[in-house]
Formats: structure tokens, sequence, C-alpha cells
């Protein structure tokens, strides 16, 4: 929550306020710099080599004084709540290359509070505010927005694994689903061109159990590869592993691993998140 500053002004012009604004920002900016000058000074090239291939997009954390890097180059701009994601650079591998792609306006992803997730990598980013993305609810959905991040980097051929938590709203046809494909679109994407898939519904809407489908191509025409029902409303665990060498693809769900199917794919464009619901801590390791 962002506190709001009330001021007096006697026989002062507009001037005045405008002046301490700036004053604020310029030491918001300051901050968030000497933060990066700082992680640059300290990082391990340790780090570097275990996050090669993986990118951890928790763009749901707030950041430091709710401020986040967005657009090409990296300017500061709020995170606070029911802000959409569009824009804002992922956390690694952190550069205008690697920024969400999902709505600007109507239905989308945005972001918003929440209890800890147990499971959540931990990131200097987050130290005060619990972040997570939602797709509301409020209003009956019209559209299922869809958030892409493009993959910037040489997926290793021995496998990679992407994962997030959360779960659907608990509404008539309400989805949450992520994945893989190769498609810009960014309403419904994974419904009708994701290339490898996994959705997760709440047909009882009681939150247990959920319903989940592992699926490649589209909604309509493509097909289920795995299908079940199990895990609950809450951080629900949801990963799909893809080993293009040896021609496999991994369903966990509930953090329980289901099962491994042969499959192949030509190499995807975008990782992709869809639906409504809420998520968090998005993952892609290998």
């Amino acid at each position: 929550m962002q506190r709001c500053h009330r001021s007096v002004v006697h026989a002062r012009s507009g001037r005045h306020l405008a002046l301490r604004w700036l004053r604020r920002r310029w030491r918001h900016e300051r901050r968030w710099r000497r933060w990066r000058q700082q992680r640059q000074r300290h990082r391990d090239p340790a780090d570097d080599r275990a996050r090669a291939g993986r990118a951890a997009p928790r763009v749901v954390r707030p950041g430091p004084d709710l401020l986040r890097p967005a657009g090409g180059k990296g300017t500061a701009k709020a995170t606070s709540l029911h802000t959409t994601i569009n824009g804002f650079w992922v956390e690694y591998p952190g550069s205008g290359n690697a920024s969400w792609i999902a709505p600007e306006t109507g239905q989308t992803w945005k972001f918003c509070g929440g209890s800890d997730d147990p499971y959540e990598l931990t990131s200097p980013l987050q130290t005060q505010y619990n972040g997570c993305v939602a797709s509301e609810w409020f209003d009956p959905p019209t559209s299922y927005p869809t958030a892409l991040m493009p993959i910037t980097f040489t997926l290793p051929s021995a496998g990679y694994e992407l994962s997030m938590e959360g779960y659907p709203a608990p509404i008539a046809g309400a989805y949450v689903a992520i994945g893989f494909t190769s498609s810009g679109a960014v309403t419904s994407n994974l419904t009708t061109s994701g290339a490898l898939w996994l959705r997760v519904t709440d047909p009882t809407r009681f939150g247990f159990p959920l319903h989940y489908e592992l699926r490649a191509g589209s909604l309509a025409s493509g097909r289920v590869i795995a299908s079940g029902d199990a895990g609950a409303s809450g951080w629900n665990r949801m990963a799909i592993r893809y080993a293009p060498a040896a021609g496999t693809v991994t369903l966990t769900n509930d953090g329980v691993v289901i099962g491994t199917y042969a499959f192949t794919m030509p190499t995807p464009k975008y990782l992709a998140f869809e639906g409504v619901g809420i998520l968090d801590d998005l993952v892609l390791r290998q």
C-alpha cells in the first residue's frame, strides 16, 4: 500500500508542490540506481553460470520503493496494485530485450498482493511486499489475456522446465494456463496456438479438486497428452519439463510428477501464461 502525503502551503504557488514531487522522484531513482550498482558489484559469476538458460521473470515482485524498470531504457515505473505488467522487465536476465508483453488495457495481467508463496524463489527485489499477478474477475471476463516473455537465449537440448504456482478464478469458464508458444497474440494465445501447455480449471468452483490437462496444439483441434483431477486453489505447483533430445515431456501438478510422455515440438519463441485467476513465480530452469 502506498502512503499518501499531505502538505499545507502558505502563500506559495503550485510550483512549490511540483518541486517537492520531483525531489521525491529523484530520490527514488537514486535508490534504484544504487541498488543496481551494488547488485552488479556483488554479482557472483557462479550465479550467472547457474542461471544460464534460466529465466525467472518474477515481475510480480513490487521491487524497491515500488519501482521496477520498464521500456527499452529501463525507466523506473511504479508497480502499484492493478497496474498491468506489460512492458516491465523480467527479473532475469534483466534487460529491455526481455520485457513482458501483455494487453495494456481491458482484461489483462496486473500486479497484485497476496499471502506468502512458500515455493517462490527468494529475491532481493521482494523484501517487504508479497507480490503476484492477477487477471481479475470483478466483472465477468469477456476475454482471456496472455502474458508473453520472449525467449532471447538458446534453450538447452538436454531439457528445460517451466513452472508456476497459482489457481483459476472460481467462476464459469475460468482457467489458468502456462506453456510455450510461437504466436505473438496477447489474447487466448495458448488455447488457439499453444505448442505445449498446461490448462487448469476449477470445475466444482469450490477450489478442490482442480482439473488439469496437458495439451499440444489448440483447444479446438489439438490433443490432450494427459489429464486428471488433483490440487486445490492456492499456490498449486505446476510444471512442464520438455527434453528435446529425448523427445519427452514430463508433467507436474500439485507438486507431484504425473508422468512422462513422448512428445516433440519446434523451438518455441515465447513463454506464456494465460487465463483468469492468480499466478506467481514463473521460472524457466534447466
